[in-house]
Formats: C-alpha cells, structure tokens, sequence
C-alpha cells in the first residue's frame, strides 16, 4: 500500500514539473551582447563575447561556437555590427525562433591585451649586460637606451632574449641590441634597442714622456681608475718585455697598439756572428742592422770586415750563417 502511493506521488510530481521543462526548453535562447568586448586567440566565437540564456543547452552550445572570425591584434579595436552578426546567425542554420538577439548596432571589440613596461625590458638588457661585463670594469652604466613606455602583447607567458651582433667584440661605446619578445614558446616582435656603454677600469698610465722604442720598466707607469673604451691595456705589462712603438706624453693611457714585444735582437745592438759548416765553425762581433725575432732573417755587419750579410737569429744576442 505504501509501495503504490509513493508511486503515485512520483508520477504526480513528473506530470507537473514536464510543462515547465517543455516550456523552459521552447523558449528561444536570449543572445545578450554588451557595447564592448574583449576577444583574444587566433580566432572568436559568439560564446566569448556574448550571455547565452534560456533555450536549450544544445542550441546554446551551437549558438556559443559560432566563429566571428580573427579577433583585433593585441591593444587594437575594431567594430563588430549588428547587421553582420545577424547574417552570421541567418547562415547557421538555426531557425530564427529559436533565439533573440540584443546588442548596440555596432560594438567595439578589443584585442585582449597585456602590458610590457619599459622597467621590465631595461631590468632585462641590465641583467643580459652585468654577465658579459669584463671582470676588469669596475662599474659600468647604459646611457641613452631608448626603450617604449610600454608594449602591448596577447595574453599568455612572455619570455624576452636579448641579442648582440657581435658577442666577440663587447666593449664601452655604442651597443646595438636586439630583443625578440616571445609570447607562449612563439617569436612575437623583435624589437631594435641603441644605447651607449660607459665603463671604468684600473688602465696604466705612463709616468714621464717616453720615446718611441723605450723599454718599459715598472717605474715607468702608474695605476689610476679611469673610464675605458676597450682597446686600453687592463693588465700590467711585463718589465722589460715590451717597449713603445711611437712616443707617449706622461699621463696618457698605455693601450695596445702603443706597446710590442721586444725583439730578442735590436737594431743597433751587439751581436755574435756564428759561422758554421761540417768541419768548419768561427764567431766574430757584428751589428745588427734591424730588428729580428727567434727565427727570423736580418741584415748584420761585420764589425771587422764591415761586410753587411743575412744572418738567422738563434738566441739572445746571437745570429748564425749557414755555410
């Protein structure tokens, strides 16, 4: 007995609730869009700008997959009209009773955006720089780097990698680098950046007026922080191994081109000239006529004779002739 009255209030309750769900479900879908909206993506739909109420769920997921085509590039704007939407709505296949539409007769649909600021891409250019700063400089700074207020991207995760044309030849003086802006793992905008590079460094600075072909000995430069440009001498030259090749006012930065090797023979010093042969060996005092290094060919006289002859420099103070 108790079975079939609970039974009975089950149909009962079916029978009241089934026109109000046949009458939810008839009514047509209510397509609400507002004076502005926000579109992102490659593509958009109708269901990313617009409330879909009432109808059937099937309609309304149908209704909410309707392509309106690409959507405004990032911080961009353009208008979405009322007469074209209809026509979107007319070919899909839905018949008309099935939905209303409420909306402006154009609204303005934007690219959803998100904003890069030019903190975050000097912070950036910054820390790229400080890992190929010389551990010589003892401080640097950019001057002049001109960079956006801001830049407007799509939504997603943003990566930026700076870039230089020459990695090899970082130096202070004018930089010219390169920011590709990456949006979700993909390249996005490549973005051209100039500044100006200052740095300063401890650099040796000649102590008195030195002539051309002077052999430095450590007396003859001093220490001294000053700003550099990339081509001074950033370690201490070896006394005694180098000399000038052209003549230094005191007070002036050594730098490298000022500064080569000296030869293990010089012009116009002493020489032994070493003559040798199977059975045969002799030395005599000579000149030398130029420069030479170990291996090299040069002209030396013949102290004695006054014979100028071609002599290969084997050492210190010494030249051999083949014979």
């Amino acid at each position: 007995m108790r079975t079939s009255k609970g039974l009975f209030i089950f149909i009962l309750v079916l029978l009241l609730a089934a026109p109000a769900f046949s009458r939810e479900t008839g009514k047509p879908v209510r397509i609400v869009v507002p004076a502005e909206v926000e579109a992102a993506g490659e593509e958009y739909f109708l269901g990313d700008i617009a409330l879909l109420q009432g109808g059937s769920p099937e309609i309304r997921s149908g209704l909410a997959g309707l392509s309106l085509g690409r959507p405004p590039y990032a911080g961009t704007s353009r208008w979405l009209y009322r007469s074209y939407l209809e026509l979107v709505l007319q070919r899909s296949g839905y018949a008309a009773r099935s939905y209303t539409l409420e909306m402006p007769s154009q609204v303005k649909v934007y690219g959803a955006a998100q904003k890069l600021t030019g903190t975050a891409l000097a912070e950036t250019v910054y820390g790229f720089l400080e890992k190929r700063a010389k551990p010589e400089w003892k401080s640097w700074r950019l001057e002049r780097l001109h960079l956006p207020d801001e830049l407007l991207l799509p939504p997603g995760e943003v990566r930026v990698e700076p870039k230089i044309n020459n990695p090899g030849e970082f130096s202070p003086g004018s930089l010219f680098l390169r920011l590709e802006i990456f949006v979700n793992g993909e390249s996005y905008r490549l973005l051209p950046v100039t500044c100006r590079l200052r740095a300063e460094a401890e650099v040796f600075v000649a102590g008195r007026d030195l002539e051309r072909l002077t052999v430095l000995t450590a007396a003859d430069y001093r220490r001294e922080i000053r700003e550099v440009t990339g081509d001074e001498l950033l370690t201490p030259p070896v006394p005694g191994a180098y000399r000038t090749t052209r003549p230094i006012r005191a007070g002036r930065i050594l730098k490298a081109r000022d500064l080569e090797p000296v030869p293990v023979i010089c012009k116009g010093s002493k020489v032994r000239i070493i003559a040798r042969g199977k059975a045969f060996f002799a030395a005599v005092d000579g000149l030398a006529q130029e420069d030479g290094g170990l291996g090299q060919e040069i002209a030396v006289k013949n102290i004695e004779s006054g014979k100028v002859i071609r002599a290969t420099v084997t050492g210190s103070g010494e030249v051999e002739v083949g014979l």
